[in-house]
């Protein structure tokens, strides 16, 4: 293991709050200043504080970060949809928040198909160093715990359910020892999201066109 110095571990566990920081910053000098509409491009701002911190991690080699690749871990794709149906049950049927499917643009919803990438090169690859030190256990709960609250601007129980995909997440890394079958899991429950989520209307229109 590389040896991660001590600022880079404040930097690494304190990703959650200084997201939260970026975030708030970005609403007050988007609602001040420019002609945009936060909620609607939330996804595009929030992805350019975590492509630029997980980028961080990449090229600094902080730690590394095992991608071992096999094609079972393929198996993990369809694991992380059903996480998403898993979620989107409880939100609906004992939460009681509406899924609101079909409400957003595709656009304005793209950096949550790349966003798990540096989200789990992070929360696993950067968290990582937990495991060495403090054990699997450790690792596992801090990484999910700072993952969770990473999403605290979409709302208190969204941290619930990121906490709990954490979990999930972190203990693919540790039985696999590779950072793919996270990823994956997780490309495949913003996927589920995505399609859930966006507005795909003018697909069929398109459709329509062709066929007439």
């Amino acid at each position: 293991m590389s040896t991660v110095s001590p600022f880079w571990i404040i930097l690494l566990l304190a990703t959650p709050l200084l997201s939260l920081a970026y975030m708030m910053t970005i609403y007050v000098v988007v609602h001040r200043w420019l002609p945009v509409n936060f909620h609607l491009y939330a996804h595009w701002f929030n992805s350019g504080f975590v492509v630029v911190v997980g980028s961080a991690v990449v090229f600094t080699s902080l730690t590394k970060i095992p991608l071992t690749a096999q094609w079972i871990y393929l198996a993990t794709i369809p694991l992380g949809v059903g996480l998403y149906v898993f979620d989107s049950y409880i939100k609906v049927h004992i939460a009681e928040k509406p899924l609101r499917n079909g409400t957003e643009s595709v656009v304005t919803m793209l950096p949550v198909l790349f966003v798990p990438i540096f989200e789990e090169i992070i929360f696993r690859g950067g968290y990582v160093f937990l495991e060495h030190f403090f054990g699997t256990g450790v690792f596992v709960v801090v990484s999910a715990f700072s993952f969770g609250i990473h999403h605290i601007g979409y709302g208190k129980i969204e941290v619930l359910f990121k906490f709990e995909n954490g979990l999930v997440y972190g203990s693919l890394f540790v039985v696999t020892g590779s950072l793919l079958p996270p990823l994956l899991a997780h490309c495949g429950y913003n996927l589920a999201a995505v399609l859930v989520h966006a507005d795909t209307s003018w697909l069929t229109r398109v459709s329509l066109q062709v066929r007439s």
